[in-house]
């Protein structure tokens, strides 16, 4: 039981940083491409879409 228990920890700890990696990665890659042009694309679309509606 004990190494059963002791892998299932081991397996849950590497998949918390495989997620970790990625969320990281995509959150650098969505700095990286939109950060000034995101900010701008909302503040306009959102007024646009409210009206619109």
């Amino acid at each position: 039981m004990t190494g059963a228990i002791i892998k299932n920890k081991i397996f849950l700890i590497i998949l918390a940083l495989l997620v970790i990696v990625g969320v990281l990665i995509i959150c650098i890659n969505f700095q990286r491409k939109n950060e000034i042009p995101s900010k701008g694309v909302f503040v306009i679309e959102g007024p646009q879409n409210l009206e619109i509606s």
